[in-house]
């Protein structure tokens, strides 16, 4: 189960984004048109998939953020923690 402290922060990073809704009981995620933009990991951490043009940007940059990844799952390139 995941840290409900965790899940409040999530719940309220949402809430900041009109017309997106929090899905998923027991594994928090939200998504668009059918594709997963951000989740939260068993681990409790929040990852978020990050727009096309920002990744771009980032690897061509110095930037040291951690990958997001899922033993339960296979991640497409995208998301960060």
């Amino acid at each position: 189960m995941t840290d409900l402290r965790i899940v409040a922060i999530y719940e309220k990073m949402v809430a900041t984004q009109p017309g997106i809704e929090r899905k998923g009981k027991a594994n928090p995620y939200t998504s668009m048109n059918g594709n997963m933009f951000s989740f939260i990991t068993k681990e409790g951490e929040i990852a978020l998939r990050l727009p096309e043009e920002t990744r771009r940007l980032r690897a061509l940059t110095s930037y040291t953020g951690i990958r997001a990844h899922s033993p339960a799952a296979v991640l497409e390139i995208g998301y960060w923690l």
